[in-house]
């Protein structure tokens, strides 16, 4: 855009502001007031028939008051229309229409009105006109400050736009007073706990009119433990809002790298750290108090406790249940205000089931706390008498405690002979979930009605199975048939009404692996139970020819002689438990089936990937070396990987490199350099001679690899990177922009294709700093050098720079970046070293443990600096999330405690692939004189170093060309969980009853007579017939839940290009 005169500026306003009037009138309104309007002789008259407040009434009496000039009543109409109508178009229109009025007398108001409405800039300048301005040359680093940047950001807003999440830290480090605004921008995109004095802005929020309550923005789930506790302490209320009680329980939750199914103490303690906080809760919260104590009640049970005031708590909760007291609720009103939902779902909050029913677990209780009392008063308040008089009687009897005849009169004449009649073939719910190859196998049975049991146990033959079904053995497994591995009865002759534990031990199932099927049977009932001995576990590597499984024992080592079942196919495993798994042409999770020498056999799960390759490379050459005629060296950092894991670049054949060269008319030239040598060691180099009016260059690398899934087939692989060069001499322009820092301080220059500074133009230079949307503009003139200084620029992280012709630069500054991992492994107690070049600062580092509720507690009191690297010691087992704030870069460390053997960590809840990690790493650069002191940590034989020296800054990315290479995934799976199964109290039916009572009924000698064939006197003589008895059919034995096989996968690190 040209620069206009002032002569020439009204006829161009009339244009520009015609746009601005584009809305017309008809849109608005009726044709009818508007023709009355305008041909009113007293308009005063005509606008009393518009109703106050509406758009119309301001509408016409500003159009009114600017016709007849009255300036103070257009004022006032315009402010209370603004009021009134935010943003009204037709309030914009009168707007325009006085800055065209009153443009003879206000030039510079209309010209700044005009400006701003159609965003115009005027950044051109005459040819010599910037030599007769005075413009600085040197920017003031106050202008480009922190505290200049803020106040700039902050101006015509009243939130924190122009801010990014990433400086809310140094904000509220800076002690800036947030006003309402403000503050909710920050808490609305906030996601950093450790924000200063972040508690006091969520305490001022929920005090202020607009909040809604804790929860409504993402920061306050996001607050740890301890903040949710001081946030309370400091507004108590909070303990009956139902998003913070979710949110505190939630993050009470076992650790990643504990397994609360498998571990007792893990599962009792994380039940004492739920009720410690659900005890505290209000009436409201009844329902979740409830979940939380029926849980601990269920497991106190399992481990045969049985505590008095626990179960008493649980009672007095209000609950709608058939066995409950009607009058309870008539005699206490208030407290049953807030009854218990026993089917409420808090799964997602506490990883528990819900209750459902209760009615087993209470009776249960009772029957164990009623047998020595003396009568059943405690508990009358809260039962239904003739339920709990049933269950008081059925105790004293099942017990033999006292007179039975005293406890049956307790008892209707149907209930005593049912009781009676009754037969129990129960599990004792303190049986072990698990034994261990050398424990001795003993289970305990009530039994209740039984005057012969019977044993029976079958040895499943595990391959087979499992070849077969590919699902886990279970307690619905049909035996029908099958001929047990050992039998025996047992005979009893206690009363009908006894209830009598029995312990039977199992010689024949100790010492060796296996899985086996106890079966009992008496009376009219059996209870089965599944007895697991021994696990296979596998580990998965990806190598070159496809998947390396290696199979390991109970004690996580190789297992000797074992197999691997696939698709129908067997692989033998080496004396370390290895074996090759082809790649497959249809990757994903398979199931395998493991087998040892001896026929046991597990299941396991390993994702299979296909045959995949990427040719990688990271490419560069000097820019400043790409003259005509000069040589310059390409730089070639080149990775291959299969199946996302870097593999030796051995592995390639048919090595080329291609260079395409287009010159500045379009031609283009290609140059094919054969058997091009590379190297997983070294960057492969190769020297070119730069053409004449070099326009761009393509450099290609390419080869082939053999494909073993698909017959050795060749598969051309490629990567490239275009350079493109001399743009300057594909335009008219004679004069381009550098950039080069000198002692520590930038300056950019205005330089001709000879080199020549051109002295006295404008440049207008704009400054970012991280983190702040906004930028700042300073317009400065170049010196006799043909630059502008800018100076240090601390805190600057991109400049860009306009010459009057439009033509700019746009450069980000140099920093400390470096590559690292994503993810890290790593044993309880052993120190983890990360590279690093910041600060050990909260505004630079946070290292936060969390789990599925999201972050938990604060941990960066664990973090150090020695020698130039971060370290992290003493973490206790978990996940943690270590943030790098200023590149924004996390990384993520799962610690676990366990047996560590084949570079693997394996605990109760997971297995973790171990690397060893000794990265390089700059710890020192300094400059003596005209020496260069770099120390480098931690060298190896592939350690490279690179020096790289431009005379100007490139505005391209140097560090990405090179600093980029895929990373080799950590393999994480998760430890098998198969307890042993226990169903009780299946019906077997009439038929087989009477078919085992035949079997096992005395046999008695038989009366060896000669039988008569008629009787000659019958004492009556009478038809006879035959009746027909419907046999009970039995109950097929539910399915159990087996629980999960092991099964893990190679997690690969997110690419990155840069770090800390």
């Amino acid at each position: 855009m040209k620069i206009l005169s002032r002569l020439t500026l009204p006829a161009v306003l009339i244009s520009a502001v015609s746009t601005i009037l584009a809305p017309t009138i008809s849109a608005q309104q009726k044709i009818g007031f508007i023709e009355d309007f305008a041909l009113a002789s007293d308009r005063e008259l005509a606008l009393k028939k518009l109703i106050p407040g509406t758009e119309d009434y301001y509408y016409f009496h500003a159009l009114h008051y600017q016709n007849t000039r009255q300036e103070r009543k257009l004022a006032d109409t315009l402010t209370r229309w603004d009021k009134r109508f935010p943003g009204s178009s037709l309030r914009k229109l009168i707007l325009n229409r006085k800055a065209l009025i009153d443009y003879s007398r206000f030039p510079e108001r209309s010209l700044e009105h005009i400006k701003r409405t159609l965003k115009l800039q005027f950044n051109q300048q005459q040819e010599g006109r910037a030599r007769s301005r005075e413009f600085p040359s040197i920017l003031e680093q106050e202008e480009i400050s922190w505290d200049a940047f803020l106040a700039h950001a902050l101006r015509g807003t009243s939130n924190l736009q122009n801010l990014t999440r990433g400086e809310f830290f140094t904000l509220l480090s800076s002690g800036h007073a947030l006003t309402g605004n403000q503050r909710r921008d920050l808490l609305s995109r906030a996601d950093d706990p450790d924000l200063p004095g972040l508690i006091t802005i969520i305490l001022e929020d929920l005090k202020s009119p607009e909040s809604r309550g804790f929860g409504e923005f993402n920061v306050h789930r996001a607050l740890t433990i301890s903040q949710l506790d001081e946030l309370r302490a400091a507004r108590k209320e909070l303990i009956r809002n139902e998003n913070y009680v979710h949110s505190y329980l939630s993050k009470l939750r076992p650790g990643a790298d504990v397994n609360p199914t498998i571990d007792p103490g893990t599962r009792r303690s994380y039940l004492e750290r739920a009720w410690k906080f659900v005890s505290n809760l209000g009436p409201s919260f009844n329902s979740l108090k409830a979940h939380i104590l029926y849980q601990r009640l269920v497991f106190d049970y399992s481990q045969g406790v049985h505590d008095a005031d626990r179960f008493m708590t649980y009672v007095k909760f209000p609950r709608r249940a058939f066995y409950v007291n009607p009058g309870w609720a008539r005699e206490e009103r208030k407290l049953w205000d807030h009854p218990v939902d026993l089917g409420k779902n808090f799964q997602k909050v506490t990883g528990l089931p819900s209750i459902g029913t209760d009615e087993p677990v209470v009776r249960n209780y009772l029957l164990h706390f009623l047998r020595e009392a003396a009568d059943y008063k405690a508990y009358a308040p809260y039962f239904q008498e003739s339920w709990l008089k049933a269950v008081f009687a059925e105790t004293k009897i099942v017990n033999g405690v006292g007179d039975p005849e005293r406890w049956a009169s307790l008892l209707s004449p149907s209930q005593f002979q049912a009781l009676k009649d009754r037969v129990d073939v129960e599990f004792d719910p303190g049986n072990p979930e698990r034994f261990a190859i050398s424990d001795k196998v003993r289970l305990r049975v009530n039994l209740k009605n039984v005057q012969t049991l019977i044993v029976k146990v079958f040895e499943v033959n595990t391959l087979n199975y499992y070849l077969t079904h590919k699902s886990e053995i279970s307690t619905d497994l049909s035996l029908d048939g099958l001929v047990t591995n050992h039998e025996r009865t047992f005979d009893y002759d206690d009363s009908p009404q006894r209830r009598v534990a029995r312990d039977f031990d199992f010689p024949e199932i100790e010492d060796r692996r296996g899985v086996w099927i106890v079966e009992f049977i008496g009376g009219s009932k059996s209870s089965r139970a599944v007895i697991r001995k021994g696990q296979l576990d596998v580990l998965s590597t990806t190598i070159r020819e496809g998947e390396v499984l290696t199979v390991l024992d109970e004690m996580h080592k190789p297992a000797d002689g074992a197999s691997i079942w696939l698709g129908g196919r067997l692989y033998q495993c080496d004396d370390k438990g290895r074996t090759l798994i082809p790649f497959s042409n249809d990757p994903g999770r398979r199931t395998t089936v493991i087998a040892t020498p001896d026929g046991f056999a597990s299941l396991s799960q390993f994702q299979h990937s296909s045959e995949a390759y990427q040719l990688h490379a990271g490419i560069r050459i000097d820019r400043e070396a790409l003259r005509p005629g000069a040589r310059a060296t390409i730089m070639i950092r080149p990775t291959l990987t299969v199946a996302g894991q870097p593999i030796s670049l051995t592995h390639l054949d048919h090595v080329r490199l291609v260079l395409i060269s287009t010159d500045l008319e379009g031609i283009s030239t290609t140059t094919t350099v054969n058997d091009f040598n590379v190297s997983s060691d070294r960057e492969a180099t190769h020297e070119i001679r730069v053409p004449n009016r070099l326009s761009s260059l393509d450099v290609r690398l390419v080869a082939s690899v053999k494909v073993a899934s698909q017959g050795q087939q060749e598969l051309e692989l490629s990567t490239n990177q275009t350079f493109t060069i001399n743009g300057q001499l594909r335009s008219e322009r004679i004069k381009d922009l550098f950039l080069s820092r000198i002692n520590g301080r930038y300056k950019v220059q205005l330089l001709g294709r000879s080199g020549e500074p051109a002295l006295g133009q404008l440049l207008n230079v704009t400054l970012q700093r991280p983190n702040f949307k906004n930028t700042r503009t300073f317009a400065l003139k170049t010196d006799k050098s043909g630059g502008v200084e800018l100076g240090a620029l601390d805190g600057i992280a991109s400049i860009k720079v306009q010459t009057a012709d439009n033509h700019q630069r746009l450069w980000q500054l140099p920093k400390h970046r470096r590559t690292n991992p994503g993810l890290i492994h790593a044993v309880a107690g052993e120190k983890i070293q990360i590279p690093y070049s910041g600060t050990l600062t909260r505004k630079d580092l946070a290292l936060h443990a969390f789990s599925s509720a999201g972050i938990t507690s604060d941990a960066f009191r664990t973090l150090s600096l020695k020698n130039g690297f971060l370290v992290a010691d003493n973490l206790e087992p978990g996940d943690y999330r270590l943030l790098l704030k200023k590149s924004n870069h996390s990384i993520t460390l799962r610690i676990a405690r366990g047996t560590v053997s084949n570079g693997h960590v394996f605990s109760d809840a997971r297995t973790l692939e171990l690397r060893e990690r000794n990265p390089s790493h700059l710890t020192k650069l300094s400059l003596d004189g005209k020496s260069l002191e770099i120390n480098v940590a931690n060298t190896g034989e592939t350690t490279r170093l690179h020096v790289i020296a431009t005379r100007f800054l490139p505005d391209f990315d140097l560090f990405g060309f090179l600093g980029h290479a895929p990373r080799t995934g950590l393999f994480s799976g998760t430890s098998a969980n198969l307890p042993n199964l226990y169903v009780s109290g299946r019906k077997i039916g009439d038929e087989f009853r009477y078919i085992l009572e035949r079997r096992y009924a005395q046999k008695l000698p038989g009366n060896m007579l000669e039988r008569p064939e008629i009787l000659l006197n019958p004492w009556a003589v009478r038809d006879t017939g035959t009746e027909g008895e419907v046999l009970a059919a039995g109950d097929d034995y539910a399915r159990a839940l087996t629980g999960r096989a092991a099964k893990g996968e190679r997690v690969k690190p997110p690419s990155q290009r840069g770090g800390a």
